[in-house]
């Protein structure tokens, strides 16, 4: 695996195997073993704790030969675990045995639709959908406070000094003229 940053740019001769150096390697083992989210490993493998270290931490955690190393790990620990997809549906077929042997209808429905994302039957969409809703509210918040911003302006613009307090009736009428 050759690691490469978000940009392109920088390509890097790195697969992952040979482990980093001091804090960094310390890093990536905490975090591939799923122990410590990325500010907790960035602590304990020794750096600084303070107001920024989660600016930093994820800093690291995306950093392109980190990247490497935390994919190596994980790929080595799912191979000493025998984690693969197969032992996965058959553990879930184990599960759902269990459940319609004891009567727990919601267990086997969660063991069937966990089979069946493994599977790949079943895309969850929810993410997809989720997500799309929230780029949909953000450029309608984004539009609505760009509005309000001009509104606003105009406010203030069309009054005279002194007056932002006291309400002004606009006497304008539809083509913009005023009424004398």
């Amino acid at each position: 695996m050759i690691a490469q940053a978000d940009n392109k740019k920088e390509t890097i001769e790195y697969d992952g195997k040979t482990p980093l150096k001091g804090k960094r390697e310390k890093f990536a083992q905490l975090v591939a073993t799923g122990t410590k989210n990325n500010t907790e490993a960035y602590r304990e493998a020794g750096y600084r704790d303070w107001k920024g270290c989660r600016r930093y931490a994820h800093e690291l955690a995306t950093n392109v030969s980190i990247k490497a190393r935390i994919a190596y790990i994980e790929v080595e620990l799912a191979k000493k675990w025998d984690i693969t997809k197969e032992s996965q549906v058959k553990e879930y077929i184990a599960i759902r045995g269990r459940a319609v042997t004891s009567g727990d209808l919601r267990a086997e429905i969660s063991a069937n639709n966990s089979i069946d994302k493994l599977c790949g039957l079943i895309v969850d969409r929810s993410v997809v959908e989720q997500t799309t809703a929230q780029v949909a509210r953000i450029a309608t918040e984004r539009r609505e406070a760009a509005l309000y911003a001009q509104w606003k302006l105009e406010q203030r613009l069309s009054r005279p000094e002194g007056l932002e307090g006291v309400n002004v009736v606009d006497i304008r009428d539809s083509e913009g003229k005023q009424d004398e």
